[in-house]
């Protein structure tokens, strides 16, 4: 989709790249995230061989479905104020591409694209923690191949590409040390005398301000006392909280910091693969049809949280498949009289769990009772939300 960029008032927006943003702009990442003509963003087309593939659908609208690969396009077209009355559902402009087609001549190619990490410095982080290099790895290959069936009459195109890659990306958060736990002090409760901070029980909240009360307290003016020893006992502690706690690994970094003491290399992985066939055939000198099918099936893993099984989340197990055929006909009824029939099929789905779905701890095992959710049978513990950032335990 580079060639937007070349289009005057059309641009791709995306700037943030990472293991919490766009970690490239490979076929795989199907994105609504550009203006064209000037337009607004989301509300572009994208059509293939005059079929659309942009969703529709709200949050997404204005993304396209598949982009075939390269050595496969005869022609891409970027239509900002000059198209006519046949592409329509768009406020700025449409991306057109047109596959090839064969001809009388068998012609093919084939094409292999490796990029590595032999070169690439150490980032910082993992620099700072004595942690080697992890390599980028990226391996894209395939081909085309295309010519007659029968002369003048039926002719085939059809091309395949497979993308493999692995990114590395190092990150790093902040997960309680082991005096935070459950345990860590007398009798299983948590000691925090090594945390540096004072804790107070909140079950001896007094207002201090003369005839003021608990939830009627001039100036705020509370008070508390503290845990004996800075030390909550563990009849205070819930053995839920404890137990979702202890899923959590401990620190492995930071030197008894408790922030950013844990860190992790946590590779983005892509798959896909992508046939296309093309057919196109003459019944007469008025009549022409073609016939197209398009594929692609892809996978994706990305631990963003960096956390093993059951705690890490991100697109984990991401599956998609993108399915995209027409048959076409064009016929001359006369010399001021043409028409065009298409009928097309799209279909594109997606699977993004949040988490390891095949995790063994359910919410009983750790001593949750919570409903089954209605639109699922597996058992699984909730996403834990903690400030701005979402974690699935």
């Amino acid at each position: 989709m580079c060639s937007s960029d070349l289009t005057p008032g059309s641009q791709f927006l995306q700037t943030q790249f990472g293991a919490q943003g766009y970690s490239g702009t490979r076929g795989w990442d199907v994105s609504n995230n550009y203006t064209l003509g000037g337009g607004v963003q989301g509300y572009q087309q994208f059509t293939l061989d005059g079929t659309n593939i942009t969703m529709q659908i709200h949050g997404s609208q204005g993304t396209w479905e598949i982009a075939p690969n390269v050595d496969a396009l005869q022609e891409v077209n970027v239509m900002t104020t000059t198209y006519d009355a046949r592409f329509g559902r768009t406020g700025g402009g449409t991306v057109n591409m047109v596959t090839k087609s064969g001809t009388n001549s068998y012609h093919g190619d084939l094409y292999e694209y490796l990029e590595n990490g032999d070169l690439n410095a150490n980032n910082f982080e993992n620099n700072l923690n004595g942690i080697p290099r992890q390599n980028l790895h990226q391996h894209q290959f395939g081909g085309t191949f295309g010519g007659p069936i029968k002369k003048d009459k039926i002719f085939f195109f059809g091309s395949y590409e497979e993308y493999l890659e692995h990114i590395p990306f190092t990150t790093v958060t902040s997960v309680p040390p082991a005096y935070l736990r459950p345990g860590s002090g007398p009798g299983g409760g948590v000691d925090f005398t090594q945390s540096g901070f004072t804790i107070y029980d909140p079950n001896t909240t007094v207002c201090t301000a003369p005839g003021g009360s608990i939830g009627n307290c001039p100036g705020n003016a509370y008070s508390r006392m503290e845990f004996p020893n800075d030390t909550i006992p563990a009849n205070r502690i819930n053995p839920v909280g404890a137990a979702i706690l202890n899923l959590y690994p401990l620190p492995n970094t930071g030197g008894g910091s408790l922030q950013n003491n844990y860190i992790a290399n946590v590779p983005d992985k892509y798959k896909y693969w992508q046939p296309i066939v093309r057919v196109d055939y003459d019944t007469s000198d008025k009549t022409r049809w073609y016939s197209t099918f398009d594929f692609q099936h892809g996978t994706e893993f990305r631990n963003v949280s960096g956390f093993p099984p059951p705690a890490e989340n991100g697109n984990i197990n991401t599956l998609r498949q993108v399915l995209v055929a027409s048959q076409d006909m064009t016929h001359i009824f006369s010399p001021t009289l043409l028409a065009d029939f298409k009928l097309s099929f799209t279909r594109f789905q997606d699977a993004f769990p949040d988490g390891d779905l095949s995790a063994t701890v359910t919410p009983q095992s750790i001593g949750l009772n919570m409903p089954q959710v209605p639109t699922t049978t597996l058992k699984l513990l909730p996403e834990i939300g903690r400030a701005s950032c979402r974690e699935r335990v």
